[in-house]
């Protein structure tokens, strides 16, 4: 079972990649005890930061310079939107984390290529208007899509077996 926690990594500038700390239920790496080079990256082996990983010494360097204590908690790619059809879209570099069963998760904002539309019926806070009793135009107000027929989209691993296992837990 994924557990994620609400630590994130991106390039700052302009978000080309977006990660996300995550329990993913994987050893630590293990090393050969005479060359100290890598046997297994396991865990590592999904993180971000897997390729400053290539001996032990530079495997305590990277768990103490990204804080996933003891390769528990890697960064993971989190730059898959759980959406089929997003053809018509642009996905922007702005991101908000939300809470999924006490979960921090995040959502992307994806703007409308068309703008032929107010709201979207698939967007990650749909479900909320309708059960607030809100207006498209309120909605959009407290989420900033542009009333444009753009949408929010919940992001998942972009890590195939990783991402398998986030659907299930859906």
């Amino acid at each position: 079972m994924l557990k994620f926690v609400p630590r994130t990594a991106s390039d700052k500038a302009y978000i080309k990649y977006w990660a996300q700390a995550c329990k993913i239920g994987r050893p630590e790496p293990t090393f050969d005890p005479s060359t100290h080079k890598v046997v297994e990256l396991n865990a590592c082996e999904k993180c971000i930061y897997w390729e400053q990983v290539t001996d032990d010494s530079t495997y305590r360097a990277c768990r103490v310079a990204h804080g996933c204590n003891f390769a528990k908690f890697p960064y993971i790619h989190m730059i898959h939107p759980i959406m089929a059809n997003i053809k018509d879209y642009t996905p922007t570099g702005i991101y908000r984390q939300i809470k999924f069963e006490g979960m921090p998760l995040y959502v992307q904002l994806y703007k409308s290529n068309a703008q032929q539309g107010r709201c979207n019926a698939e967007c990650w806070w749909h479900a909320w208007r309708m059960s607030n009793k809100k207006t498209w135009r309120q909605c959009g107000l407290s989420h900033v899509c542009g009333n444009d027929a753009s949408l929010w989209v919940l992001m998942a691993p972009n890590d195939q077996e990783l991402r398998d296992e986030f659907i299930k837990q859906l």
